[in-house]
């Protein structure tokens, strides 16, 4: 931006028991990045590598981030009092806006917009002025892509499609294989068996005919792109296409200069492009 301020995440750690994830600001000067600043930190610490979210999105002079549940599934994505396993929103100066849904009560982290969350990979904007969309890995099958509506409750661990993990015997909870029965938002579209989610992003309908309103996904474990078509309200998938590269594709992006798509390939740090032929 003209600014040259950027935001970024890490894994920090503000104790002897682990880490959690903490959101920065920084301006860019030259090749370096100077006045940097601490906008966010989850708390408490965690020993656990795993979960950290992540992602963020600058929308409406606001930023979103996603935080997982650090493996703490039990606990973290249903308590507002506890950070993990949510969404969250902030003024850029890293102050908390006082429209916020947990704002006013007590007892919550002032900054949370969602909750219910158990891993969010990525966060990308909408199609309204209000909207954003987030995708999420699930357990062993179950990775959704969800529409974010504020302060809802997306089930996290009460309600999943997926299953348990085979090395964790006696774990008593299984998983509701429906949210909206139970007062949970329902996924738009929810991947059964997984394909490791890492990014979502609307391909330009200059890109090519063949790809009018269309979306692609990258996966990890998937080792694909997957080409997509929502319907018109943007509620139900409708069209649907696995294109096997045999990479576990990290990131995704459009490049509007070259239009060009480019994809980070996670093993051996290439980067792939895509072009217009």
């Amino acid at each position: 931006s003209s600014n040259q301020i950027i935001y970024l995440t890490a894994s920090v750690s503000d104790s002897e028991k682990g880490s959690n994830t903490s959101l920065f600001s920084a301006k860019l000067d030259g090749d370096s990045l100077v006045d940097l600043k601490q906008l966010y930190k989850a708390s408490p610490d965690s020993e656990e590598q795993r979960h950290f979210g992540g992602s963020i999105l600058l929308k409406n002079q606001h930023i979103y981030f996603t935080i997982g549940d650090r493996g703490n599934r039990d606990i973290n994505p249903q308590d507002l009092n506890l950070d993990g396993g949510k969404i969250y929103r902030l003024n850029l100066d890293g102050s908390i806006p006082d429209d916020n849904p947990f704002f006013d009560m007590e007892n919550t982290k002032k900054a949370i917009w969602s909750y219910g969350h158990r891993n969010p990979q990525g966060i990308v904007d909408g199609f309204n002025n209000d909207e954003i969309w987030i995708h999420e890995h699930g357990p062993r099958g179950g990775d959704e892509i969800n529409k974010i509506i504020f302060n809802k409750n997306y089930g996290w661990p009460i309600a999943s499609y997926g299953g348990k993990y085979d090395y964790k015997y006696g774990d008593p909870l299984t998983y509701k294989n429906n949210h909206k029965s139970l007062g949970f938002e329902e996924p738009i579209f929810s991947f059964v068996p997984s394909i490791g989610i890492s990014e979502i992003i609307k391909i330009p309908n200059s890109f090519s005919e063949q790809f009018i309103d269309n979306f692609l996904i990258s996966s990890l474990n998937g080792r694909s792109l997957y080409r997509v078509k929502f319907d018109e309200n943007y509620t139900k998938l409708i069209f649907y296409e696995k294109i096997f590269i045999d990479r576990r594709v990290r990131d995704l992006k459009f490049h509007k200069k070259s239009k060009t798509i480019l994809l980070a390939f996670e093993e051996y740090g290439e980067i792939g492009i895509i072009s217009k032929k």
